[in-house]
């Protein structure tokens, strides 16, 4: 298991995957490295060392990552004639960070002389606790626009 963020910069190292040998107990000799899966191809593995890497910056709302899990495979193939291949599965534990912002869903309402209210409607696409609770406020431009406003909530509760 590899905990990282989806912070981490391009080509920056995440962590190691070395093949063991079950005779010595040792690392492997005359081992080439190679990806197996990596549905997002966010990974780089280094054929001689197998460093991990990162071809692209992950991203914890990413579809292939579930509940903060990101799951690739590595091939570790021997040098010897025949050469023989066994597979690892690598779990990348991802922390979100709050990186992304609120975004209101409509820009731009028109506001009648009858209205009595407008919903407001803000999403974000981090995950708790980095996507939510949201605060509103009225800025008071033009002045007093805060005395004809007031901010309230649906069914008792605000959306998040």
């Amino acid at each position: 298991v590899i905990k990282t963020t989806e912070t981490m910069k391009i080509n920056q190292i995440i962590g190691s995957f070395q093949a063991y040998d079950e005779d010595t107990q040792k690392i492997a000799q005359r081992i080439t490295y190679a990806k197996g899966s990596d549905i997002a191809n966010w990974l780089i593995i280094n054929a001689k060392t197998a460093e991990i890497s990162l071809r692209k910056v992950l991203d914890y709302e990413s579809p292939y990552v579930i509940n903060g899990t990101y799951t690739a495979t590595i091939l570790a193939i021997s040098t010897d004639y025949p050469p023989k291949t066994a597979t690892g599965t690598i779990v990348i534990q991802i922390e979100d960070k709050n990186d992304h912002c609120p975004i209101l869903v409509t820009p731009k309402t028109n506001v009648c002389t009858d209205t009595k209210y407008i919903n407001i409607t803000v999403e974000d696409r981090d995950r708790p606790p980095n996507g939510g609770p949201f605060t509103f406020m009225i800025i008071d431009e033009p002045e007093r626009m805060s005395d004809k406003w007031r901010i309230g909530h649906i069914d008792g509760k605000y959306e998040s």
